[in-house]
């Protein structure tokens, strides 16, 4: 029982620096305008009439995914959840789900003023989803000033050999 700690502690601590290499490499190859030095909460929040196109994909070690997107073009706007538990599908188009997504996006900190840690964090507290959870993190945001943020990573666990 004693070594499960370490271990933890081992892999929380290299997620932290594979997310940190990850988006740093996001920024310069993308040329985001974000900064990894960047504001911890933000200077303000979003609303969806600042959005074009979001979409977020967080898949759980225990198999299960949830999906979020929305997308906006002029007067129109469409929104879906997909949620997935194995074989399981299960795609909801009705109202609320408008209703949800505006809740997660309205709950972030302004994207281009804050740390990407940060926000997947943020995202993890509105969807009660614990970090040692999470298998894969996918954001993607487009703001109708024409900012974009991506965030993009996947971990690969590392299970002691017993």
């Amino acid at each position: 029982m004693r070594t499960k700690r370490p271990i933890i502690a081992l892999l929380l601590f290299l997620l932290a620096i594979g997310i940190s290499f990850t988006l740093y490499g996001i920024q310069e190859n993308e040329n985001l305008q974000f900064s990894l030095l960047g504001f911890l909460g933000g200077s303000s929040e979003q609303t969806l009439d600042e959005i074009q196109k979001f979409e977020l994909e967080v898949r759980l070690s225990s198999n299960k995914t949830e999906i979020f997107f929305y997308e906006s073009k002029g007067e129109e706007s469409y929104a879906k959840i997909v949620r997935k538990a194995g074989d399981n599908v299960e795609e909801i188009t009705n109202g609320k789900v408008l209703d949800e997504i505006d809740n997660i996006i309205k709950g972030l900190p302004h994207p281009t003023d804050t740390k990407p840690l940060a926000l997947i964090e943020t995202v993890l507290k509105q969807l009660q989803l614990k970090q040692k959870d999470i298998r894969c993190f996918k954001l993607k945001m487009n703001l109708n000033s024409g900012e974009k943020v991506k965030i993009d990573f996947e971990l690969d666990r590392v299970v002691p050999a017993t």
